[in-house]
Parts: C-alpha cells; structure tokens; sequence
C-alpha cells in the first residue's frame, strides 16, 4: 500500500494518480498573462512627452522615499504605471495629480478590461497603506527584503540603468576600479542581449545592479523591518535600506520614527572585527 492508500483509507489502482488533483483542470489565464503587457502599452503613450523614460528626469530622488499621503484613486493609479515604468513612484505621482479624473480611469480600465469573473484583481490594486517606500537598491539586497511577506511588494523590471554600487570593501581595499570595469563590461553585453532577447537580458543581469521596489506597509512592519534588517548580522546593502527607512519616518513622524530600535550600518559586529 502506498503512502496516498494509507491516508485516505482507499487502494489506488496502477493507473491512478498518486495525488488526485484539479491541476489537470487548469487552464492559462489571460488576464495575468496580457494585464502587465497592455499596461506597459498604455503608459508608454499615457507618459509620452513627460520625460519620465529619461533617467536624467530622476534627480533630487533618494534611494528610499516615504511617500507623502495622497488620494486613494492616484495611488492605484500612479502604482499600475510605476510597476511597468523604471522611474520613481514620486515623479509619476507628481504627473498623475495633474490628470483628469477620465485620463485616470483610463489606466484603471487598462488594468480591469481582461479581467474574469474569477480573477483577483492584481496586487497593484492593494492599497490604503498609511507608509509606502519607493526603495531603489541592489538586487541582492532586494532578494532578502522581498521575504517580507506582511506588506505589499510592487517590483519594477530588473534592469542596469540604476547603476550600481560598489561595496565598501571594495573600495578599501582599493578594488572597485577594476570591479567597476567588469560590472560596465557586463552592462554592455547585457544591453546587446537586450536587442536580441528582451526576456533573456534580465536573467543576465547581476545582483549588484540597482532595482525599483515599493514597499506598502503599517507602521507595525515598518518598525520590524528596520530593526530586524539593520542588526549587525545583515549584508551592508539592505542594512542601509532597514536604517534609511527609520530615518525617513522619523523625519516626518518624530516619535514613531525615533522608538524605533534600529541600527546604524557603520556599527559592525564585535565578533567579526
């Protein structure tokens, strides 16, 4: 008897499967297949003449930015466009304010048109957050603050043209010239890869390449984090993200912000020095 027989209690023929499923059901599900291609169509042309395609555009933009509370409608809004955009969710805001309340729902309506009688709306939707980040940082750093599972996560495509950093100790150990000349090198092949397989060039980009992330949360997961990311244990590049995001709140919110127990990224570990 197999190890399905002795669970359920019933002999499961030769030709039975061992763990009966509806998977065999399953179908593709357009909606998800074509809502973030056909929302990258329309904020092509919905953005055109803004200069938001332009990284020079982006200046005066920190690497972790609490947003300013704004109303509901632009936030979904403004989100359906920053998940399919490379630039800052603050600059996108900034044109999205400006629209009128039909050129609103005309992205809105990109998003829905697709869907199913059956289908979830897409998590850029999820909103009504009192703290929102728009966090830029390297994709290592990224993979390790994506777990976070009690918060809402809007990634942008990974990509090179948010640089990189090069890592501290790199640089004393006078390094980061020759690690600068091999990371320009890989964004080079990349953006050929790039003319010829668009999907491939993103498997190919390295993990200290910067990328675009916003991070919707309560105040109860903001503080986890930047204590919990911060500690001495942690890799340097999401250690200054945990500490930026306690700054920033207590910048704007004093009291909240200071309770937070977090750690400067230039204390080390005592057992490592």
């Amino acid at each position: 008897m197999n190890l399905w027989s002795e669970l359920c209690g019933q002999t499961a023929g030769l030709n039975d499967p061992l763990a009966p499923t509806l998977a065999r059901h399953a179908k593709a599900n357009a909606y998800q297949e074509s809502v973030y291609s056909d929302l990258a169509r329309h904020a092509k042309e919905a953005l055109r003449g803004t200069g938001l395609d332009q990284p020079s555009t982006w200046d005066a933009v920190e690497s972790v930015e609490l947003i300013e509370p704004h109303h509901p409608l632009d936030e979904i809004v403004a989100t359906l466009l920053y998940r399919v955009s490379q630039a800052p969710y603050r600059k996108i805001l900034e044109v999205v304010k400006e629209w009128t309340g039909k050129e609103k729902q005309a992205t809105i309506e990109v998003a829905i048109r697709q869907r199913g009688p059956y289908d979830e709306l897409i998590k850029e939707f999820r909103s009504g957050y009192a703290f929102n980040f728009d966090i830029l940082m390297d994709i290592g750093a990224w993979r390790d603050m994506h777990r976070h599972r009690r918060c809402q996560q809007v990634q942008q495509n990974f990509t090179t043209v948010h640089g990189y950093d090069v890592p501290p100790q790199l640089i004393e150990a006078g390094l980061d010239q020759e690690y600068r000349q091999a990371m320009d090198a890989v964004r080079n092949d990349i953006e050929l890869l790039k003319k010829k397989d668009q999907e491939a060039s993103l498997y190919a980009i390295p993990f200290g390449f910067k990328v675009r992330c916003l991070f919707k949360m309560d105040y109860a997961e903001a503080e986890y984090i930047s204590k919990l990311r911060s500690g001495v244990k942690g890799h340097w590049s999401y250690r200054t993200v945990a500490w930026q995001m306690k700054q920033q709140l207590a910048k704007k919110f004093p009291f909240l912000g200071e309770g937070i127990q977090a750690t400067p990224p230039d204390v080390e570990d005592a057992l490592t020095r």
